[in-house]
């Protein structure tokens, strides 16, 4: 919506919101701040006019800012539970959002943006897996079923279409209904030709190549979106033999399954690969455009005609090389024009100049070497060095004290992370907790330098934090970073004070995620062990806690065996 923003919102302990401004050919950063106490997925985030948005987690926490004044407009919790959708209405004055309420009832709310109006309505349970809109501003509900039949399970699928002037809501079954429980492909609506668009789900139809080559036929279904019938199917990808599963040992049994007459669990299992590898349906001025994994790109034109397949042949940090050769590359289109492809696999982005495909052969795939980027890169983004820095530290919580030299300054330091631990959630901790000390003088102190001097001078002090922190009920998933838990150099230096401290660091490791740990298991263990023997800390863990001694057994038997 807007042309002056851009937004990207990253997260490492909470999301963080990054706003960037249009400056020149690129992007300047703008503003930054965290969503204090949020750590949810963010579902919708999106500007409803030029300098103003919306963000919005999936339990429906949503909070809408002003880019241009750097101000929170207003925030709303609808206190949904995980499966909260919304989408804008297609003039971006109203959100509608779509969820199930604490009372399990499932809602509706239209919320008028400029006068933060809010208004509630009942549903029929038609949520489903998405919620859209189309051409005519009515609301769409896609949802799949299943149900026995002469013991045979058949599987269904609907759109459920919510007229916004009278609410009334009319339900169109579809062809082509996935052959499987579970299908996290939402069909993509082309707002512009009033269409939805989704694969063929069925049975895999096989042909035969012109040098007898037997291939196996990706097809589109695309419907009408006012009266759901089928417009056309439409053949999209030959799957040649050995580009039917992620495992290449696989792929003669799946060519089997498809090509035979039993219809058992197997050939479920090798159809739903089939159909889910399609990752990315993207409308677009200049027609569709697909992804597959594999990093596996077509268009198809305005006229329906197709352009080659555009094949990943090189990707950074991969020995592979070659087209069709990454078929565990979980390739997403995050982004196309002209000039750039830029492809996304979880966090990491990869790109390519877009190749010449005019007059090319439909039958000839184009191979692409890919780079790493960011996010940032592709659009031009740019931050100052000051700005760099605070992002880089975004997640650490900064303790701030006279003078680092001196034991007063310590209690001081220690009394501020006792507040906090005290009450995380108050404190809008995420699932990142990193101090860091610093004192009117520019010393700086991390967490390992701090706490081998805090644990000497004050280790009851060390010991009620650590108590404290552990009575977190999410405790069990807070770190430090990637390999260290929540305060474990606390813990650890506090391990090699005296021995009455030893049942406050057991209930510690019974509380935090050792099937995770990377820093407990690989030093703080091992000292115990070197000052009580293994036998003698086992024997103390078994009185404090049941469910740590049963891992503490098995890891013994791992590292201890005789």
């Amino acid at each position: 919506m807007s042309q002056t923003y851009k937004l990207i919102i990253d997260k490492e302990g909470v999301n963080h919101v990054k706003v960037f401004k249009a400056e020149g050919d690129g992007y300047t950063n703008h503003w930054n701040f965290p969503l204090t106490g949020d750590e949810d997925p963010i579902v919708f985030s999106e500007f409803y006019n030029e300098t103003q948005f919306v963000v919005m987690n999936w339990n429906g926490w949503l909070r809408a800012y002003d880019a241009a004044d750097k101000t929170l407009l207003f925030e709303i919790d609808f206190k949904g539970n995980i499966d909260v959708k919304a989408v804008l209405s297609l003039d971006k004055t109203k959100l509608y959002i779509a969820f199930r309420n604490e009372s399990n009832h499932n809602c509706l709310v239209q919320l008028t943006l400029d006068a933060i109006k809010v208004e509630t309505f009942e549903l029929p349970d038609i949520l489903g897996k998405s919620l859209q809109i189309r051409k005519d501003g009515n609301l769409l509900f896609y949802r799949t079923d299943s149900e026995r039949i002469n013991n045979t399970k058949v599987f269904r699928h609907f759109y459920s279409v919510l007229d916004v002037t009278s609410f009334d809501v009319t339900e169109y079954e579809l062809a082509f209904a996935p052959q499987y429980a579970f299908n996290d492909f939402i069909p993509v609506v082309d707002i512009k030709n009033n269409r939805v668009i989704m694969p063929a789900n069925g049975e895999v139809v096989s042909k035969t190549t012109e040098t007898g080559e037997t291939v196996f036929d990706y097809r589109l279904a695309i419907f009408d979106a006012t009266t759901f019938e089928m417009q056309r199917v439409l053949s999209v990808r030959d799957f040649q033999k050995n580009q039917l599963s992620y495992y290449p040992n696989e792929c003669d049994t799946i060519a089997e399954l498809f090509l035979g007459t039993v219809r058992d669990k197997n050939y479920m299992k090798a159809l739903r690969e089939f159909y889910e590898s399609l990752n990315t349906i993207k409308v677009s001025s200049e027609g569709i455009w697909l992804c597959w994994s594999g990093g596996i790109i077509r268009r198809i034109h305005t006229d329906f005609s197709l352009s080659p397949l555009l094949v990943t042949a090189s990707m950074p940090n991969n020995s592979g090389e070659g087209m069709f050769m990454f078929p565990n590359f979980h390739a997403h289109l995050y982004y196309i024009d002209n000039r750039t492809i830029v492809l996304a696999e979880a966090l990491d982005f990869y790109s390519t100049v877009f190749p010449t495909i005019s007059n090319a052969d439909i039958n000839t795939p184009i191979a692409l070497n890919f780079e790493s980027t960011t996010p940032e890169a592709v659009f031009n983004m740019h931050y100052s060095k000051e700005q760099a820095d605070a992002i880089k530290n975004q997640d650490l919580v900064k303790i701030q004290v006279e003078d680092l030299s001196t034991k007063e300054s310590f209690e001081d330091a220690l009394n501020q992370i006792q507040t906090i631990v005290s009450d995380l959630t108050g404190a809008g901790i995420g699932s990142t907790l990193q101090f860091i000390f610093q004192d009117t003088k520019g010393k700086i102190l991390e967490e390992p330098m701090f706490f081998a001097t805090a644990a000497q001078q004050d280790a009851a002090s060390v010991q009620k934090i650590i108590l404290n922190c552990i009575q977190y009920p999410k405790v069990k998933y807070l770190y430090r970073n990637p390999c260290e838990t929540v305060l474990c150099h606390a813990v650890s230096e506090l391990a090699k004070q005296d021995e009455k401290y030893l049942p406050t660091i057991i209930k510690y490791l019974a509380a935090i995620d050792m099937d995770h740990d990377v820093f407990n298991t690989e030093n703080l263990i091992p000292l115990l062990e070197e000052r009580y023997t293994y036998k003698a800390l086992a024997k103390k863990i078994k009185t404090i806690s049941k469910e740590f001694s049963e891992w503490y057994e098995f890891y013994c038997e791992e590292m201890h065996e005789e």
